[in-house]
């Protein structure tokens, strides 16, 4: 689900010049009678990774069933992405993912697909995690950048996003983008979008590491 949508969003997406970067973005959750509270990410930056660290709130309003739990990744002018490492739980339980080898029509890529129990009108927490290299851009690919795609199906009650990095990482405060009201700081970037619509596309962190040595 994820990766049709990545692939038209990057498209659109303005990233910085000569952009090469995996990402992945907000879960697919899919099943009847299911509402998505709320979706925080975070995504630790360093000088060789993008760690992704994020949290999904999901109301059941309806009977006991399987909520389908769908992650995928996306490139932007690079290969087939690296293997992430992807764990996740679904309310506190391993979620055990496949990775079929079927392709997304688009992205080429195969997305990863689990499930989750629920019961009647129950509130469930996704949480997920997985490393991806760090994406570079601009002349020489001198500037570093990460990327996490917006896109929902689905209406969000509450969006919150976060890029952070430690000290000695960044030469100086980031560039964020689209225009959705990141507040900059020294630690990185961050967004709040209530309610959320789910239709931002591909978010991005371009930024000049600390001593500009690759």
């Amino acid at each position: 689900m994820l990766s049709l949508l990545a692939a038209i969003a990057f498209q659109s997406t303005t990233l910085p010049e000569k952009a090469a970067v995996e990402f992945s973005g907000i879960p697919g959750v899919t099943g009847q009678n299911i509402a998505v509270e709320s979706h925080s990410v975070t995504i630790t930056l360093t000088k060789q990774y993008a760690d992704v660290s994020s949290l999904t709130l999901i109301k059941n309003n309806g009977p006991a069933g399987n909520a389908g739990i769908t992650v995928s990744m996306g490139v932007v002018g690079t290969e087939m992405p690296s293997d992430p490492g992807l764990t996740g739980t679904w309310a506190n339980v391993p979620i055990a993912f496949n990775h079929p080898k079927r392709a997304d029509q688009l992205s080429g890529i195969p997305p990863y697909e689990g499930f989750g129990k629920m019961q009647n009108l129950g509130t469930y927490a996704l949480r997920l995690h997985y490393r991806l290299p760090i994406g570079h851009s601009g002349l020489g690919h001198k500037q570093f950048l990460a990327a996490y795609d917006l896109t929902s199906l689905v209406p969000i009650g509450t969006l919150m996003v976060t890029y952070t990095y430690g000290p000695g990482v960044v030469f100086h405060e980031p560039e964020a983008g689209p225009n959705i009201g990141w507040q900059i700081g020294q630690r990185g970037a961050f967004v709040k979008l209530a309610p959320y619509d789910g239709k931002t596309a591909l978010s991005y962190c371009a930024f000049y590491n600390a001593g500009f040595g690759g």
